[in-house]
């Protein structure tokens, strides 16, 4: 086995990969200016076996006054909201990251229900 770069004759069986997997998912486009860097593990015959994409990504902060009413705060984030991401989506990206601490993941549902955000799974991070 070894690493190499990805080369675009890869994508049908990685793209089998995905779809055999039945990843929850999608798959990545390969070609977005988003990714980084993609790499291939092969066998000993030259055949991928794995891939590991990074893409990049976006994590979002919320600094607040936690003095002002509730219902003012949140007026206050639906405003950040609504003017925040058509500037995301215009500089390509198509999904953004808040990683809610457990002492306030209370209020992560209004974020579901008022701004369409989507609860996502477990998060691991590795620090250089």
């Amino acid at each position: 086995m070894r690493v190499r770069e990805y080369s675009e004759s890869d994508e049908g069986v990685l793209r089998q990969y995905h779809e055999e997997n039945k990843y929850a998912f999608d798959f990545p486009s390969l070609n977005s200016p988003l990714i980084e860097l993609v790499e291939v593990v092969e066998d000993i015959n030259g055949n991928p076996m794995m891939a590991g994409v990074a893409k990049r990504s976006l994590e979002l902060f919320l600094l607040c006054n936690q003095k002002e009413h509730p219902l003012v705060r949140m007026q206050a984030i639906g405003m950040l909201h609504a003017s925040m991401t058509p500037k995301l989506l215009g500089k390509g990206y198509d999904e953004a990251n808040a990683f809610i601490p457990p002492e306030l993941a209370r209020y992560a549902r209004r974020l579901c229900t008022q701004f369409g955000w989507i609860k996502n799974w477990d998060t691991y991070t590795i620090r250089g």
